[in-house]
């Protein structure tokens, strides 16, 4: 078995086609199936479903039991092929964790304009969840994270407080004080100004499963029952691996259900709308945390996003 056929599964899942897995893998739609098929004679069993034309695509039950697993592989063989390439290239390497891939409107401009001004720098990025990246920066898997933390009046996540300022340097990038939910744009709310969380009863709601199983593990209420006092009786739960946004947009734009999003900066996509949810009591801030002692490289990092956030006066939501 090799690296690129667990890749195969993890592009397939996040893009949900064999022609957008392919673009993304630089191959052709043949070979991207011929890898797919190898893994699954290899392991004995069936990961993805095929629709009649072959074109779309789910994960059968076997292919779900073993996609974290699966992740979890690409992500470590990756960081070590990115530790690699630092030892043998002129460029320098930092390696950042993320949850998900929703903040990047901010992460990007970010991490971007960084570049400009720094061409040997390469960006290598791991999804992850919240206790794990956590796990991941102590150990020096990972140089930095963008975190986001959640709180109101009853409910503080406590992700700031988890990183000692004697070690740590914690930076808000941004903060937002409201609730999107995303929905398909034929949804009956799709065009109102605003939704009651009594209109989402009955309603299937989306999550990050890296992000919920953090809470739900702990046998605590998810962020979003928590701030909005509600219980979870008259909703159905949903827990996807949502590390791409094209994955994300495909289910929300089919109407498998809506996305509560503490921190979605509005970003046009295609059959999906995003509208205010009100009664939100609180605050969501996205936190970059990195090791006071690093590397060169992200010390440099670390002080332009102060300089940046410095300079634009804070990112509000």
């Amino acid at each position: 078995m090799k690296i690129n056929e667990f890749n195969t599964v993890t592009l397939l899942f996040s893009y949900g086609s064999f022609g957008e897995a392919a673009k993304a893998a630089g191959v052709s739609v043949s070979a991207l199936s011929k890898r797919l098929a190898k893994l699954e004679e290899e392991l004995g069993t069936v990961l993805v479903e095929r629709t009649t034309a072959g074109t779309s695509l789910k994960l059968t039950e076997s292919g779900q039991a073993l996609f974290p697993l699966i992740q979890k592989l690409v992500n470590t063989s990756s960081l070590m092929q990115a530790k690699l390439n630092m030892l043998e290239s002129t460029s320098e390497t930092i390696n950042v964790g993320m949850t998900s891939r929703l903040p990047e409107p901010y992460t990007s401009a970010i991490m971007s304009e960084f570049m400009l001004d720094s061409p040997n720098t390469v960006f290598f990025t791991v999804y992850e969840s919240y206790k794990a990246l956590t796990r991941y920066l102590a150990e020096g898997m990972i140089d930095c994270t963008f975190l986001i933390s959640t709180s109101s009046d009853n409910f503080d996540d406590g992700i700031a407080s988890r990183f000692s300022r004697d070690f740590f340097e914690v930076i808000e990038i941004a903060e937002t004080d409201g609730i999107s939910v995303c929905m398909s744009e034929n949804d009956a709310l799709a065009h109102q100004s605003s939704v009651s969380i009594d209109e989402l009863r009955g309603r299937t709601l989306l999550f990050n499963k890296a992000f919920a199983l953090d809470y739900l593990s702990d046998g605590e209420k998810l962020p979003f029952f928590r701030v909005m006092d509600i219980s979870r009786e008259n909703y159905t739960l949903r827990f996807e691996e949502c590390i791409n946004s094209l994955y994300i947009r495909n289910l929300l734009a089919s109407g498998a259900g809506v996305m509560p999003e503490f921190f979605v900066k509005p970003v046009p996509e295609k059959g999906v709308v995003s509208v205010p949810l009100r009664g939100w009591r609180g605050r969501t801030r996205l936190l970059y945390i990195a090791p006071k002692l690093s590397t060169p490289a992200v010390e440099v990092f670390t002080s332009f996003v102060r300089r940046y956030v410095r300079k634009a006066g804070g990112l509000n939501g």
